[in-house]
């Protein structure tokens, strides 16, 4: 049973978020972006290094270098690489960027660019569906509002599986995964405010979330019913492409899937 709960929660979460939350990340696609070859690994490391100080043209030193490129090899670019926007080349030692059609689109640019300082702890807390979900949910009610645990478990059955009905076992497990994972998790990271003992979650209007969606789209009136499959709504150029799904922070299709279209 543990064994199926952790697979259960590797499908929940979004590659995508993973791929572009953290800056570092987010620098090395920009980096790679805007190169025509493949790049050394020994120079990216340089370059990210370098993006990594206040001031990008201090002098970095080698050891700072060498220790940016193993992060490079053991854990950035793999993960990368799996998302499908890069291509790395492990004999040669170089990379770069793919076809993605995630590069196309403008929106997409902005997010890699952003440096709002709270942008990785909004990605973070998207990666996983369910925390999308209730994040929508909360949002709905207004920053001011307050919504019981139980009260919270109830609508995310409802969203997860399209019904109006209930299943008191379904939001029994629901109810075990907020108290013990996703709840805890938001409120350490100060995007909801999250009371243990009442069972009371508000959202908190995090800067860095709505920075994100500022980002992403222009503002909407009914935040929790337009966001179907793009994380604050789709713009005209994704009104086709787009799929209609419950995940109301996804990606547009043509993120998430480099051969769309």
């Amino acid at each position: 049973m543990e064994t199926q709960h952790r697979v259960t929660e590797r499908k929940q979460h979004n590659s995508m978020f993973i791929a572009v939350g953290t800056s570092r990340r987010r620098s090395i696609l920009t980096t790679l972006r805007d190169e025509a070859t493949p790049m050394s690994e020994r120079e990216l490391a340089h370059r990210v290094a370098r993006s990594d100080r206040k001031n990008s043209k201090a002098n970095v030193s080698p050891e700072k270098v060498e220790a940016t490129r193993i992060d490079l090899r053991h854990i950035q670019l793999p993960l990368l690489e799996d998302s499908g926007l890069i291509e790395w080349d492990r004999e040669r030692e170089t990379t770069t960027t793919t076809n993605h059609r995630a590069f196309e689109d403008p929106q997409f640019q902005r997010l890699l660019e952003t440096k709002h300082d709270g942008i990785d702890e909004a990605l973070a807390g998207l990666a996983h569906k369910r925390r999308r979900i209730l994040l929508a949910i909360l949002r709905a009610e207004g920053d001011r509002a307050s919504i019981s645990k139980t009260a919270l478990a109830q609508k995310i059955y409802q969203r997860e599986n399209d019904e109006t009905g209930l299943s008191q076992a379904a939001i029994d497990s629901i109810l075990v995964s907020l108290s013990h994972n996703h709840l805890p998790w938001l409120h350490d990271t100060d995007i909801i405010k999250y009371n243990a003992e009442t069972g009371h979650v508000a959202y908190t209007k995090h800067q860095g979330l709505e920075e994100l969606i500022s980002l992403l789209q222009r503002p909407t009136n009914w935040f929790a019913e337009k966001l179907d499959t793009f994380i604050g709504g789709l713009l005209t150029t994704y009104t086709q492409t787009s799929k209609h799904t419950r995940d109301p922070f996804g990606w547009p299709v043509s993120w998430g899937d480099p051969y769309y279209g």
